[in-house]
C-alpha cells in the first residue's frame, strides 16, 4: 500500500496547492518554497483524509478559506 502522498490524488493536491498558494496568499513565493510548501501540505491533507475518512478537497478548501495558506494563522 502506497503512502497517500505518493498516489495520483496526492500529486494532484500538490499541483493544485502549488498553483493556488501565491494567488490566494497575496504573498510572493520563490518557486522552491512554493513547491516545498505544496508538497508538505498535500501530504498532510492526504494523510488526514485517509486517517479520518474526510474528503481531501474539503480539507484543502478549509485550509484555503481559514488561513489563506498562512502558516502563522491562528483561529479565534
Amino acid at each position: 500500500h502506497q503512502p497517500a502522498s505518493e498516489t495520483a490524488l496526492g500529486r494532484f493536491l500538490e499541483t493544485e496547492i502549488a498553483e493556488r498558494v501565491e494567488l490566494v496568499s497575496n504573498k510572493t513565493w520563490t518557486t522552491v518554497a512554493r513547491i516545498r510548501f505544496a508538497r508538505e501540505l498535500s501530504r498532510a491533507i492526504a494523510k488526514a483524509s485517509y486517517e479520518h475518512n474526510v474528503d481531501p478537497f474539503v480539507l484543502m478548501a478549509m485550509v484555503e478559506a481559514e488561513s489563506r495558506y498562512n502558516t502563522m494563522a491562528l483561529g479565534t
